[in-house]
């Protein structure tokens, strides 16, 4: 009898705290706010209404950029494609560039080299500008020389270097 008594005590101890604690987590779930002027939502309109191949770009370079930082590596990667796609269809080849650097260092976090060595000589090849072209180039060296230290450090001085004298 002793034993029921203090297994009921128990039980009506516990389960509050246990659905309170469930509560908890479902109100922070529903707190957390939805912007309307995420950039999914910015794409979505873009799309719609027929915005210019650019402006379409743009929004899919922007969602990357806000998926990359909430590490959602796969959807950020196939958005930068999106990007790239969209850009040549505008003809903006630096941007063209910009979006296969980006996917090529999105590539480069999560270890997988030989597709970040492909996207970074797509950027190089791509930019008209030869400063961004050699960077380019500096970083698919610095990655066939992962093994090299000294060589990595060699090529981001340069890329460091040549990131200095094009902003003066």
């Amino acid at each position: 009898m002793v034993k029921t008594r203090i297994n009921w005590l128990l039980i009506l101890v516990f389960i509050p705290a246990m659905v309170w604690s469930q509560d908890s987590l479902n109100n922070r779930r529903k707190s957390v706010p939805v912007s309307k002027n995420s950039a999914a939502v910015q794409l979505s309109r873009s799309l719609e209404k027929n915005s210019s191949d650019e402006d379409i770009a743009n929004d899919y370079m922007s969602l990357a950029s806000q998926l990359g930082n909430q590490n959602d590596y796969a959807r950020d990667e196939n958005y930068l494609k999106q990007a790239a796609t969209w850009y040549q269809r505008s003809k903006n080849r630096e941007r063209e560039a910009l979006a296969y650097r980006e996917l090529a260092k999105l590539q480069e976090v999560q270890k997988r080299f030989d597709e970040a060595i492909r996207n970074y000589q797509l950027a190089s090849r791509t930019s008209r500008q030869k400063e961004v072209s050699e960077i380019n180039m500096n970083d698919v060296n610095r990655l066939n020389n992962r093994d090299n230290l000294q060589t990595q450090a060699n090529f981001i001085q340069r890329n460091i270097h040549l990131s200095n004298s094009t902003l003066n």
